[in-house]
């Protein structure tokens, strides 16, 4: 079985429909049950209203509008590493064969404040990372990954910095003073302001990491299934949210936020995925769940 055909049959296998939080996304399930063309133009967004959650840790959401059309959403989460840790979740690591939990599953499990999906995984062996993670300390995946280019970092052993986007096209790989860890790939946008993916027509639900030009990380997810890769590095260019560098984390069905404080729940599921334009494989009340999370706690 290939990865795409496992992930459709676990999103498949999901109970029930996308939860949205109460104050930022009431009336809008079903919006996006059509996706617009792949094509870049015309678009148009919404500023960031920030809600505090916490101490330097705010949600937002930015509206996308295509030739005026409501097309998509992106919900982010904006935090000072100096006031909330960063640590990763991998199940692949309990056992030989590992498992997989929704993302609400993980939350109760971990008690995060703030949960994203994290990297991509394998269907043979199931749930094993495609990338190395760091997990408390503990490696967890494949040493080396060609592909990879660059790597979420966290919890340094003796540095001040708490948390950072690793480029490798700029930045060295040594990551061994850090306890917390996600290696991906591509690099959406980087620190000289260039999109370093292709374009194409693939379209999907996307999660991205960045680190901002003042030190605070960004965790985003969007509800809607707009964005190509490509098309995600140009908005994040031009959204005025000061991203040093970006990188996205699994797109498709495993695309998840989860958010729980005081007063303030929000949760989300990928939905949407096309194989090309004219290959269509999303699936409404998809719940997919996931091996790994990234999580954010205060401090």
């Amino acid at each position: 079985m290939n990865r795409r055909t496992f992930i459709q049959a676990l999103a498949l296998s999901g109970i029930g429909s996308v939860l949205v939080a109460e104050s930022f996304a009431r009336g809008f399930v079903g919006l996006f049950d059509r996706l617009a063309s792949p094509e870049y133009s015309g678009i148009e967004h919404s500023s960031v209203d920030w809600k505090p959650l916490g101490k330097e840790l705010d949600f937002g959401q930015i509206d996308v509008y295509k030739e005026k059309k409501h097309i998509d959403r992106v919900s982010l989460v904006r935090f000072n590493p100096k006031h909330n840790q960063i640590r990763v979740f991998n199940s692949f690591r309990d056992s030989k064969v590992g498992n997989a939990y929704t993302i609400e599953e993980w939350q109760r499990k971990t008690s995060a404040s703030v949960l994203i999906n994290s990297a991509q995984y394998m269907a043979d062996p199931f749930w094993y990372p495609c990338a190395l993670m760091v997990c408390d300390g503990k490696r967890v995946g494949p040493t080396k990954n060609k592909a990879v280019s660059g790597m979420l970092v966290a919890e340094p052993k003796n540095e001040e910095r708490k948390a950072s986007l690793l480029d490798f096209r700029y930045d060295s790989n040594n990551f061994s003073d850090y306890q917390q860890g996600v290696q991906h790939w591509p690099i959406l946008l980087d620190r000289s302001g260039e999109i370093r993916v292709g374009k194409s027509d693939w379209q999907a639900n996307r999660t991205a990491v960045a680190e901002c030009r003042d030190g605070s990380m960004l965790f985003l997810t969007t509800e809607g299934g707009f964005f190509t890769l490509h098309n995600l590095g140009r908005f994040l260019k031009e959204a005025n949210l000061e991203i040093k560098t970006a990188m996205p984390m699994d797109g498709g069905y495993e695309a998840e936020m989860l958010v729980r404080t005081d007063g303030f729940s929000y949760t989300t599921y990928g939905q949407f995925e096309t194989q090309g334009r004219r290959f269509d494989i999303s699936i409404p009340n998809a719940r997919c769940p996931i091996p790994s999370v990234i999580g954010v706690f205060p401090r």
